[in-house]
């Protein structure tokens, strides 16, 4: 909604897998139409981004990518693959969202990563060629250093623990070039929470 203010004629939009929290965007978006240029269109999605077929196109700008980064056993983490092929994503997630699945807003599986590992490279399919950045939030955990050299490098994810081999269903490798700043960083009780700015070149 900041950028609603500096850029009138934006087009946003919001993505979750979970109902209620799409219920709470558009909550949000309507308590503050009075600071919101009356051009800007918002778009709300009941979607799962790791599930993005067919590829995304490269026209998005900006980004903003809040995975859940928790480290997790894997058995936590919420993906379609978990699901039978007749149940999509967001009717599992809608259905299920006051119990298993409402740690589908947490739960990242090993090194908080398992949910990142599959989203990024389709995230960075998506940005436009040459000015189009994703900010990312991590955690410590999620091993940021080499979050961003995958980026840069390419290539499938990397073994995030030295411990765990990381297996996800439905990856994909990331397609090379880019950089990447960190422009954010706090604590938060227990967790050291940063911003990355992914961008492409």
């Amino acid at each position: 909604m900041l950028l609603s203010a500096q850029l009138p004629s934006v087009e946003i939009t919001m993505t979750d897998i979970n109902s209620h929290a799409i219920s709470a965007s558009k909550q949000t978006v309507a308590n503050n139409q009075t600071s919101l240029s009356s051009s800007t269109q918002f778009t709300f999605e009941l979607a799962d981004i790791t599930a993005a077929t067919p590829p995304p196109t490269p026209s998005t700008d900006i980004i903003i990518f809040n995975p859940p980064y928790v480290p997790t056993p894997t058995e936590e983490v919420f993906l379609p693959s978990r699901f039978p092929l007749s149940t999509t994503a967001a009717a599992a997630a809608d259905t299920c969202c006051v119990g298993d699945v409402i740690s589908a807003a947490w739960a990242g599986g090993v090194d908080g990563m398992e949910v990142t590992n599959v989203a990024l490279p389709i995230l960075k399919r998506s940005l436009t060629p040459a000015t189009g950045s994703l900010f990312l939030v991590v955690v410590d955990d999620n091993r940021p250093r080499l979050i961003c050299d995958w980026w840069v490098r390419g290539g499938p994810p990397p073994e995030m623990t030295e411990l765990v081999e990381t297996k996800v269903e439905n990856a994909i490798d990331m397609p090379p070039g880019g950089g990447f700043e960190v422009v954010g960083r706090r604590q938060a009780k227990n967790e050291f929470l940063s911003i990355i700015r992914l961008y492409s070149l």
